[in-house]
Parts: C-alpha cells; structure tokens; sequence
C-alpha cells in the first residue's frame, strides 16, 4: 500500500493506519479483506468500556496482544503449513529480514517529515 495519512483527523505515521486486514495465500488460493480496526485506534482507557462485562478479556489483549506503547496490538501473523518444514531455517529467514534500531530510527524519522508535508498540504 501507498503512504497516505489514513487516519481522520490524520495522526502522523502514513504507514500506520488504522484497519486491521487479512491475508490469506495457500498454493493459488489468495484472499485479502479486512478485519475491523486496530484496537490501539481507540487507546486503552477508550476501549476499556467496551469490555465492561469481560474484564478479563482487556487484561489479556493488553498482556498478549499489545506488542508496545508505539504498536499498540499492530502486528503481523505468519502461519506455515507443510511436512519436513525446518522452523529454525524459516525463524532465521524471518529474523533476518528485521529491521536494526538504526534503521527503525531512520524509519520513524522518515514516516515523521512525510506526515508533516502531507499535513501541510
């Protein structure tokens, strides 16, 4: 996806937007749709009246699912499904792939000038 400020009113990151989609792609089967909005989009203490009745479930999305205060519960799930697949080659596959704090720096920084020109526009 193109950078663009998804958000209304926009919220700085052009990356980050707020809606939550799903990837599924097994052999030439492909789907993509989405899947509701990122829990964060609301912040903690917005979303805590939504589950008045299942207190039990916020302390859990907040211990399981949220990765970080800059994620909130932003994240990816990768499944693989096979026979003699070596999980330890794929971990490292995927490891590599990771960005250095270096680079998530440059990254932010990058995301921050791009959202002040688009806000300027």
């Amino acid at each position: 996806m193109a950078p663009a400020l998804w958000s209304d009113p926009p919220r700085g990151d052009a990356w980050r937007h707020e809606t939550a989609m799903y990837w599924s792609h097994a052999g030439k089967h492909f789907g993509i749709s989405v899947a509701g909005k990122w829990r964060e989009t609301l912040g903690r203490e917005r979303m805590r009246p939504y589950f008045a009745n299942n207190p039990e479930e916020y302390d859990r999305i907040l211990r399981e699912d949220w990765a970080s205060e800059e994620w909130g519960d932003r994240r990816q799930e990768l499944v693989f499904v096979g026979t003699r697949l070596d999980e330890e080659d794929i971990g490292e596959a995927l490891d590599a792939c990771l960005c250095a704090e270096e680079e998530m720096k440059e990254s932010r920084a990058g995301a921050a000038r791009h959202s002040e020109t688009m806000e300027k526009a």
